[in-house]
């Protein structure tokens, strides 16, 4: 039970500390969403402080995962979970649509990187 609730928790920091920075990130600094900025709403500019915010709360998660990461293989317990699961989406999102990739300072993070998106199931 223990792990799972760990798990869960992680699932939710990644979303809120991360994908969600995200998506300002991506709503408020790609000329594809120019007034659109929010979703739904017609004629909402764009705030490239928003879209800088993102990046710099997506940094910081970064720094933490890192940090986290130092001497482990995965994000809670010995084997992969949905925690690792909702992260490399999170990173392939950031890395794709914002144009935000791991920097080359947060070893731990990378090497996590590299090891999960090797499975088999991330290559489909």
């Amino acid at each position: 039970a223990k792990s799972k609730a760990l798990i869960e928790a992680w699932i939710r920091r990644i979303e809120q500390d991360c994908y969600y920075p995200a998506t300002e990130v991506l709503r408020h600094s790609t000329p594809a969403f120019e007034n659109r900025a929010i979703a739904g709403l017609a004629n909402t500019p764009q705030s490239p402080d928003l879209g800088e915010r993102g990046r710099k709360r997506v940094a910081a998660f970064y720094d933490q995962l890192n940090a986290h990461l130092e001497g482990r293989d995965y994000i809670v317990g010995d084997t992969y979970s949905a925690a690792d699961l909702t992260a490399l989406c999170t990173v392939d999102f950031i890395d794709q649509f914002t144009g935000y990739p791991i920097a080359p300072e947060v070893t731990a993070l990378k090497q996590w990187y590299d090891r999960v998106s090797s499975r088999p199931s991330a290559q489909a």
